[in-house]
C-alpha cells in the first residue's frame, strides 16, 4: 500500500455523474467550466449542456487533435512526469496513481453505470475513462508539482464533484452533461 494523498482521498468521496440530467448544481459547473476553458487558453467559450443520451455521438465528434482543450491537456502529463523525476518522487507518484484508481473506480463505475447504462456499454466506457483520466492528472500534479503552480486540471474535477461530466469542445463550444 503506497500513502495516499489528500486529492486522492476528496476523489473518492465525489458522488460521480450523480447531476447529470438534472439541474443541480449547473451553475457552479458552468463557473468551473470557464474557468478550464480559460487556463487552457480559450478566451471565449460558449457552454452547452448536452443529454445522457448523446454522448457517445457527442465524444465521436469531439475531434481531440483540433480541441484547444486537448491541445492544453497533452503537455500535463510531461510536466507532472517532469517535476516527479526531479523531485525523486516518480515511484511514489505511480503508486498512488494505481491505489487511487482501483478506490476510485467502483464509485466512478456504479455512478456512471446508473447514468449511462441506458445508453449502451460504450458510454459508460467512456464515462469511467474520462472519469479516471481527469482524477489520476489531478492526483498526479497535486503529488508531482503541489502548489508550484495551479492545477491546470481542478476545475474540470470541480465540474465532476457537481455531478456533471466536461464532456469536450467542438469549435467555441465546451460540452457538458
Amino acid at each position: 500500500m503506497h500513502p495516499t494523498n489528500e486529492t486522492t482521498d476528496k476523489w473518492a468521496s465525489i458522488r460521480w455523474f450523480s447531476s447529470v440530467g438534472s439541474v443541480l448544481r449547473r451553475k457552479e459547473a458552468e463557473r468551473s467550466a470557464r474557468e478550464f476553458a480559460a487556463r487552457a487558453g480559450v478566451k471565449e467559450v460558449r457552454l452547452e449542456w448536452a443529454a445522457a443520451a448523446a454522448v457517445v455521438d457527442l465524444v465521436k465528434d469531439v475531434a481531440m487533435m483540433e480541441s484547444p482543450l486537448w491541445a492544453f491537456l497533452s503537455g500535463v502529463p510531461n510536466r507532472i512526469r517532469q517535476a516527479a523525476d526531479a523531485s525523486g518522487r516518480f515511484e511514489t507518484l505511480i503508486g498512488i496513481l494505481e491505489d487511487g484508481a482501483a478506490e476510485w473506480f467502483h464509485a466512478v463505475f456504479d455512478g456512471a453505470y446508473t447514468v449511462f447504462a441506458p445508453y449502451g456499454d460504450e458510454a459508460v466506457r467512456l464515462a469511467v475513462g474520462a472519469a479516471l483520466y481527469f482524477a489520476a492528472l489531478a492526483t498526479a500534479w497535486e503529488e508531482a508539482v503541489g502548489d508550484a503552480e495551479p492545477n491546470p486540471v481542478e476545475p474540470a474535477m470541480d465540474i465532476f464533484a457537481c455531478g456533471h461530466w466536461p464532456v469536450g469542445m467542438i469549435g467555441d463550444c465546451l460540452y457538458l452533461v
